[in-house]
């Protein structure tokens, strides 16, 4: 397939039962493909930030154990911050010899030509030690997406000589070790993988409860969100706040 000898997958899903099967379907046909090739680990709790929420039960947790497809799932201890969370997924890969880690959530839906177009792109430049993906942000309803993709960081080798990938520095980034050293991964070579390889579907920020919550849980951690829910009339809303001065992000439909 590549030139990758051992692929973890850190999947990030809890409270997501609407879009978590979908969200598994490519990496379960690739995993049954390639069963030496990837590792899979999972993390299914609430963040420590949710502890004073009142989520919805769903069955998210079972839906993952039905998929059959985890070679670990972490679903406690609860209310851990979301670098120590992700870290016990990181952990547990690195244990198996992961020579590449790569972050999914939930709410991202890959191909499985995709998942082969971005590993054959890596494959292209070993002078690079992490990646950003090109997320494809529906906004609002599954048929309306921004122009501009999100770029986040999502893939990390964990050898890259002389550097060593050592633990999460926050949600998406890692550090990286060297001679006893942290080194923050801005430090190191790293590339966009472009939109035109792969735009990975992201159902980012929908009109539901999902979002509601996760608006709170942003602004729970001090972070400026550019969303806001609009309690009057129930729905999702750029927040006028964040865009104040500025111009609102382009939305086209499907």
């Amino acid at each position: 397939m590549n030139k990758i000898n051992r692929i973890g997958i850190i999947f990030c899903a809890y409270n997501c039962a609407g879009t978590v099967m979908e969200s598994l379907r490519s990496w379960s046909e690739i995993k049954q493909k390639y069963p030496d090739q990837f590792v899979y680990s999972c993390i299914s709790i609430p963040f420590k930030q949710y502890e004073d929420f009142e989520l919805p039960e769903d069955n998210t947790i079972e839906l993952v154990h039905a998929a059959n497809i985890m070679d670990i799932h972490f679903t406690e201890p609860e209310y851990l911050t979301e670098i120590e969370a992700r870290g016990l997924c990181l952990k547990y890969l690195k244990e198996q010899n992961c020579d590449t880690i790569w972050m999914v959530d939930n709410d991202e839906i890959y191909t499985v030509e995709e998942i082969n177009n971005i590993i054959n792109y890596i494959d292209q430049y070993p002078q690079i030690a992490w990646f950003r993906l090109s997320l494809k942000n529906y906004t609002f309803d599954k048929n309306s997406y921004l122009a501009d993709p999100f770029t986040p960081p999502r893939i990390f080798r964990t050898n890259f000589p002389p550097f060593k990938l050592g633990l999460f520095r926050d949600d998406n980034n890692l550090l990286f070790n060297y001679d006893g050293k942290e080194v923050w991964d801005e430090c190191l070579p790293n590339k966009t993988i472009p939109k035109s390889v792969a735009w990975i579907k992201h159902l980012s920020w929908l009109s539901n409860e999902t979002s509601k919550n996760k608006v709170k849980y942003q602004k729970s951690r001090g972070w400026n969100c550019s969303y806001e829910w609009d309690e009057i009339n129930n729905k999702l809303i750029f927040n006028p706040v964040f865009y104040r001065g500025k111009q609102l992000p382009k939305v086209y439909k499907e």
